[in-house]
């Protein structure tokens, strides 16, 4: 895909003519990111807003307890970084590569002079700001119901384990699995540790995009909540 069909996909610049777009696209920096690399922190100055032309990055901001909490995934076709454009502020939160990234950058000179000219662009973007924001603050409250969950004690963690193979600890790891999950659709995991055979997807027929296996050192350290939602939406059957 080149540049002007990419932005002409994106929703944002949509409106606006075939000359602009290539006069936009004349403009963008290529930038590349190794996974875990950080794109920019918060408090940084503002300066350029990105387009995600391949990968995955991530949203961080502190919790209370100075932990990280991911407050959002966006995958290519998006974009990050124009708050701080349209506000003058410095930059709200971290923002890293949740996978090997391609960016595009345009840079807040070029912003002011070819976008923010132009009022559906603005209109555009405005909404889908509004849009994130909404669904930002679902996620929080989802997260704090979930917590809330936790603290009273009301999920349950069921181990499966024999000191040797052959035991049948899958077959009664996958067969407890599939009962729960029928009893409660959608609200339960299995989570297959043995990571030298992995028999559970063989018996489930399924076929994973992803794996615990897989992961290197470094990804398996900075595993959380977001990382493991992530891997099993990769291991669904969906």
């Amino acid at each position: 895909m080149d540049t002007i069909q990419f932005l002409r996909s994106m929703e944002i610049f949509r409106p606006l003519p075939d000359e602009e777009l290539t006069r936009i696209a004349g403009r963008l920096k290529e930038r590349r990111f190794r996974e875990g690399q950080i794109i920019f922190h918060k408090e940084d100055p503002g300066e350029a807003m990105y387009l995600i032309l391949d990968g995955r990055v991530k949203v961080l901001s502190p919790d209370a307890h100075g932990q990280d909490r991911v407050l959002a995934f966006l995958e290519a076709g998006s974009f990050f970084g124009e708050m701080a454009l349209l506000t003058g502020d410095a930059r709200s939160t971290d923002v890293a590569a949740a996978s090997d990234v391609t960016l595009l950058e345009l840079r807040r000179a070029d912003f002011e002079e070819r976008v923010a000219s132009h009022p559906l662009v603005l209109k555009q973007m405005l909404r889908l700001l509004a849009e994130r924001q909404s669904e930002t603050n679902l996620r929080l409250l989802q997260r704090d119901e979930e917590a809330d969950t936790r603290t009273t004690g009301r999920g349950k963690i069921f181990v499966v384990y024999s000191t040797k193979g052959g035991a049948g600890k899958s077959t009664v790891a996958v067969n407890l699995a599939t009962v729960l999950a029928q009893q409660n659709p959608e609200q339960v995991a299995l989570v297959d540790l043995s990571l030298t055979f992995g028999h559970a997807p063989l018996m489930l027929d399924l076929q994973p995009r992803a794996s615990l296996s897989a992961m290197g050192v470094e990804a398996l350290s900075k595993f959380d909540r977001e990382a493991l939602t992530a891997m099993l939406d990769a291991c669904s059957p969906g």
